[in-house]
């Protein structure tokens, strides 16, 4: 059982995969909770969470009106890992650019520790371009520097 003191909370855009990245992140004994995105920071604050999660959705960065979090949830101290459509909001958010491809992409996720798809697939029809330096509080921006090697 997963133990509620280690909790990742899941910000759901829409994705049809929200459940499922839920259970694989409950299957590595890590409980985890889905909220709306527009959840506020500091209610997300106070789970007290060892990680953020912002999940794909059907929108477009670059859509009017499209969803966004509350941008505390950046100045808190969790790693976030954005899938899809939140890898492009955070780069969006964050200061990086996002543009549109000149073709749709079509990918499978991996799960390279245990070498197994974790999605079977997904449709991507914008690029993302990483800020040099990302716009992270800096003991958060430390502790993933830290995580990548």
């Amino acid at each position: 059982m997963a133990d509620p003191e280690e909790t990742v909370v899941i910000l759901d855009f829409g994705s049809q995969y929200a459940q499922l990245i839920a259970r694989r992140v409950r299957e590595l004994n890590v409980f985890s909770k889905i909220v709306p995105y527009r959840t506020p920071a500091a209610e997300i604050a106070r789970q007290n969470p060892k990680g953020i999660i912002l999940s794909g959705g059907p929108a477009s960065v670059w859509a009017k009106g499209a969803p966004k979090p509350d941008p505390g949830v950046f100045q808190m101290d969790a790693p976030v890992l954005g899938i899809c459509y939140g890898m492009q909001l955070m780069g969006r958010m964050l200061g990086g650019g996002v543009s549109r491809a000149a073709h749709r992409e079509f990918a499978a996720v991996v799960d390279l520790c245990q070498r197994r798809h974790l999605i079977d697939a997904d449709s991507f029809d914008q690029s993302l371009e990483v800020p040099p330096e990302p716009r992270l509080r800096p003991a958060s921006w430390r502790r993933f520097q830290q995580d990548l090697q």
